[in-house]
């Protein structure tokens, strides 16, 4: 998992991610959503492996989405930023909408480097 000092999902994204799960085990690219969250740092190789053992699409989604669950809220981010960076549009919208962030035209992006965590502002990549 990714190291952060954001603590664990909170209730409303775990929530969030609860209520999207039927569309998102049915409709997301396990592979693509796995490269994107590996760059990241969101999944280690052990959670890759882990992931690829599933036979299916759906239930590689559904262990993907249930590592994110038990990760933390800038897991939880990183997972919603690549849904839209992976071509997930309607996907990516449906977990706004699901949080409550429909209205919202920014995020704080986590960004990972070799010293402390560090939040900046970013625009909602669906707003460009």
């Amino acid at each position: 998992m990714a190291k952060s000092d954001s603590g664990r999902v909170t209730f409303d994204e775990e929530k969030c991610l609860w209520r999207c799960m039927p569309f998102l085990k049915r409709e997301m690219d396990s592979g693509a959503m796995m490269q994107e969250l590996a760059k990241e740092g969101v999944l280690c190789e052990k959670d890759q492996q882990f992931i690829r053992s599933k036979p299916t699409n759906s239930e590689r989604n559904s262990a993907l989405i249930d590592i994110i669950m038990n990760s933390t809220s800038d897991s939880f981010l990183e997972f919603v930023i690549a849904l839209d960076t992976t071509g997930h549009k309607v996907a990516y919208q449906t977990v706004l909408e699901a949080h409550g962030k429909e209205s919202e035209s920014t995020y704080k992006k986590f960004v990972s480097g070799s010293g402390p965590s560090e939040f900046v502002s970013g625009t909602v990549f669906g707003d460009n």
